[in-house]
C-alpha cells in the first residue's frame, strides 16, 4: 500500500510539473499576439499566421496530398480469449500497431505581408487529423503503399489513422525567430515552439484547458497518493 501511494504520490507531482510548463506556454502565447511576417524581427519570440506554402512538398501516405508533415498509424484488430466476472469465456478485441511513422521538411507561412520560413525539427506540432479508415479482413487495397504494409496481416480487420498539415491550408506558429539561409526563421531555441493547423485563439484555449486539466490530475494524484500512505501506517 505504501509503495502504491508513494507512486501515486510520484505520478501527482509529474502532473503538476507538466501543468505548470503548460500554464508557462499558454502565459507567453497570451502576452504575444499574431504579427504580419514583415514585422517579425530575429531574436524575438513571436506568432504568426498565415498559409503553409512549400515548392517540393510531401505526399500523405494514405490520401495522397500535398504537406509539409504527415504521420500514420496502421493498426490490426487482434482477438484474445478471457473470462467474464462468472468464469464464462468470452472472446476480448483489441488493436496492434503495425507500423507507425512521421516525416516533415521545412515550409513557408505566407501572409498578405510576405513569408517567414519554418524549421519544423524540434517543434510540437498539431495537425489536422483525417480520422480512421477501416478495412475488412481479406479486402483488396488499392493503395501500392498500403498494400505494401498489409501484406502480410491481410487475415485481419484493420484500420489507419492519418494526421498531416496541409499545403495550401491556414497555419499558426509561436517561437523564436532567428536569422536563417532564407532569411527570417522559425526554429527550435528554448522551449516553446507550436506548430498547429488550430487558430491562434483555438490554440491557446487547448493550451489553457491543457494546463488546469493537469493541475487537476496532479493534485488528485497527490491527495489519494498521501491517503493511501497514511492509511498503510496506520493498518
Amino acid at each position: 500500500m505504501l509503495i502504491v501511494g508513494i507512486i501515486i504520490i510520484a505520478v501527482g507531482s509529474l502532473f503538476l510539473w507538466l501543468a505548470k510548463k503548460q500554464k508557462q506556454s499558454s502565459q507567453a502565447m497570451q502576452q504575444q499576439k499574431a504579427v504580419p511576417t514583415n514585422q517579425l524581427q530575429a531574436g524575438a519570440l513571436a506568432e504568426v499566421q498565415g498559409t503553409v506554402v512549400a515548392s517540393s512538398p510531401l505526399k500523405t501516405p494514405f490520401s495522397n496530398r500535398d504537406c509539409v508533415y504527415y504521420e500514420f498509424e496502421v493498426e490490426k484488430e487482434v482477438r484474445r480469449r478471457g473470462c467474464d466476472a462468472n468464469g464464462r469465456p468470452t472472446m476480448e478485441t483489441d488493436w496492434e500497431t503495425v507500423e507507425q511513422d512521421e516525416k516533415k521538411i521545412p515550409f513557408f507561412i505566407k501572409d498578405s505581408a510576405g513569408k517567414v520560413a519554418v524549421n519544423p525539427e524540434g517543434a510540437t506540432i498539431e495537425p489536422k487529423d483525417l480520422g480512421e479508415q477501416h478495412f475488412r479482413r481479406g479486402e483488396r487495397f488499392n493503395h501500392d503503399f498500403l498494400r505494401n504494409i498489409l501484406s502480410n496481416i491481410s487475415d485481419t480487420n484493420t484500420r489507419v489513422t492519418e494526421k498531416a498539415l496541409f499545403v495550401g491550408e491556414p497555419a499558426y506558429v509561436f517561437g523564436h525567430v532567428s536569422e536563417g539561409a532564407q532569411g527570417l526563421e522559425f526554429s527550435k531555441q528554448g522551449k516553446n515552439f507550436l506548430i498547429s493547423y488550430k487558430s491562434e485563439e483555438q490554440v491557446e484555449k487547448s493550451t489553457a484547458r491543457s494546463a488546469t486539466a493537469m493541475k487537476i490530475f496532479g493534485y488528485i494524484g497527490l491527495v489519494v497518493g498521501i491517503i493511501l500512505a497514511i492509511y498503510s501506517f496506520a493498518a
